[in-house]
C-alpha cells in the first residue's frame, strides 16, 4: 500500500539515510547528512538535458518519476584539516573518497530495497564512474541534481557549496511518489554561499596569500598558474 502522506516518505528517506551513515562500518567519520527534494517536473532537469547531450531525465531512471532526492555526506572536520597539510591528497581523504562512494551505493540500494515495502519505487545511478569514458560527461550529474534540489549552490571552483561546506560526497535517487520540494531552496538571484555569504568577495580571494589565490582563480584572472594545482 502506498504511503498516504508525502511527509511520511520524506521522513522515512531521511531516517534511512541517517541510519545508513550512523551504522556504516568504515573508518571515515561524517557530520550530519543533508537531504533535499525536488519535483521531477522541475523544468531545470529538461534544461540540463538540453545543455548536456545524453544526460538523463528523472523519468529515464524511473518511469513515472515524481520526485528526486539528493543527499550530501559531509566529511568530519578532522578529514578536511588533514587534507590541508600537504600538496597531495592525504591518506585519510583518499580513504574517505573510496569508503564514501561505497557507502552512497549502499544507501541507494537500501532505499531501493526498503521503500517499495512502503509503496514507493526507487531509481538510482552509481555515485561515481557513471560517465562516458570518451566525452567524460556523466549521464546523471549528482552535483547538478543537488543544485536543483536545493542542497547548495555551485561555486566559482565548480564545486557544490552547501551549508556544511564542500568536503563530502553526493548521491541521489528518483521516486515515483510526490514529495514536496525542499522549502528553503535559494531563490533565483539569491546571494551565493561561500565567500559572498561570509561578507567577502573575489577581491578577498585575490588578496589572500597561499593556494586559494593561485588555484581558486587561476588563469582566469591572469595570476599565472593553472586552476587547482595539486592539493590547492
Amino acid at each position: 500500500m502506498r504511503l498516504s502522506g508525502s511527509p511520511d516518505v520524506h521522513d522515512s528517506i531521511i531516517d534511512l539515510v541517517s541510519t545508513c551513515v550512523a551504522n556504516a562500518n568504515v573508518a571515515t567519520r561524517y557530520r550530519a547528512p543533508l537531504v533535499a527534494f525536488a519535483r521531477a517536473s522541475d523544468p531545470r532537469f529538461a534544461d540540463l538535458a538540453s545543455h548536456v547531450p545524453g544526460h538523463l531525465l528523472p523519468d529515464d531512471l524511473l518511469p513515472g518519476a515524481q520526485s528526486v532526492c539528493a543527499f550530501f555526506l559531509p566529511f568530519d572536520e578532522a578529514i578536511v584539516e588533514a587534507n590541508r597539510q600537504g600538496e597531495l591528497a592525504s591518506e585519510v581523504w583518499a580513504r574517505a573518497y573510496v569508503e564514501t562512494n561505497a557507502l552512497l551505493t549502499e544507501i541507494c540500494r537500501t532505499l531501493a530495497d526498503e521503500m517499495p515495502r512502503r509503496g514507493v519505487r526507487v531509481g538510482w545511478e552509481p555515485p561515481t564512474h557513471n560517465f562516458d569514458p570518451v566525452r567524460l560527461v556523466s549521464a546523471w550529474s549528482h552535483k547538478s541534481v543537488a543544485v536543483i534540489a536545493g542542497l547548495g549552490q555551485l561555486g566559482h571552483h565548480h564545486m557544490l557549496i552547501t551549508h556544511s561546506g564542500c568536503a563530502g560526497r553526493l548521491g541521489s535517487v528518483v521516486l515515483d511518489v510526490d514529495v514536496p520540494e525542499t522549502s528553503d531552496r535559494a531563490p533565483s538571484g539569491a546571494p551565493r554561499l561561500g565567500l559572498t555569504a561570509a561578507g567577502r568577495g573575489l577581491a578577498h580571494a585575490i588578496r589572500r596569500p597561499g593556494p586559494l589565490s593561485r588555484g581558486f582563480l587561476g588563469e582566469k584572472l591572469g595570476l599565472g598558474q593553472p586552476p587547482c594545482p595539486r592539493n590547492s
